[in-house]
C-alpha cells in the first residue's frame, strides 16, 4: 500500500522536473526564394494557363475564370493561355483557341518585391492576360486587380 503513492509522486516529480528543465527552442524559418506569379484574366471567357520551362516541359497548369485571378510559383520560361471548349468542370474540358502567350519576366528589381518575407503580396509578380497579350503589371496595379 505504501509503494503506490511513492511511485505516482515519483513519476509526477520526474515529469515536473523535465518540463521545467527543457529549454524552449525558437522556431526556425526556412528560406523560401520562390517567386509567385499572379495571373488576372481580362477576358470574358474561362482559360487554362500552362507554364513551361522549355517547349515541352509544363510545370504548372491552372484555370482562371473571366475577370478572376489565380497564382502559381513561377520560373523563367513561357506562359500559354488557351480558351476552353465544351461544358462541365474546367479540368474535363478541351483546350480551345490560343488567347495569349509570352515570356515570364520577373526582374528582381521590381519595385516593392521582397524575397525575404514569407508569402505575401510583396513576393508576387502580377500579369494581365488579355487577347493576344501577357503583360507585366506594377505591384500596385496587380494588388488593385487581384486583392
Amino acid at each position: 500500500m505504501i509503494r503506490a503513492p511513492i511511485v505516482v509522486v515519483g513519476v509526477l516529480a520526474l515529469l515536473e522536473a523535465s518540463c521545467v528543465s527543457t529549454p524552449v527552442l525558437p522556431i526556425r524559418r526556412w528560406s523560401d526564394t520562390s517567386t509567385w506569379g499572379v495571373f488576372q484574366n481580362a477576358t470574358a471567357e474561362e482559360m487554362r494557363i500552362d507554364l513551361f520551362t522549355s517547349p515541352k516541359s509544363v510545370y504548372a497548369t491552372f484555370y482562371v475564370g473571366p475577370g478572376g485571378c489565380n497564382e502559381s510559383v513561377i520560373f523563367s520560361g513561357t506562359a500559354v493561355a488557351r480558351a476552353l471548349r465544351g461544358r462541365g468542370p474546367v479540368w474535363t474540358r478541351r483546350e480551345g483557341a490560343l488567347i495569349a502567350q509570352g515570356l515570364l519576366s520577373f526582374p528582381k528589381t521590381v519595385s516593392g518585391y521582397d524575397f525575404r518575407v514569407p508569402k505575401t503580396h510583396k513576393r508576387n509578380v502580377y500579369y494581365l492576360v488579355s487577347h493576344g497579350k501577357l503583360e507585366l503589371m506594377t505591384p500596385a496595379e496587380g494588388r488593385r486587380r487581384c486583392p
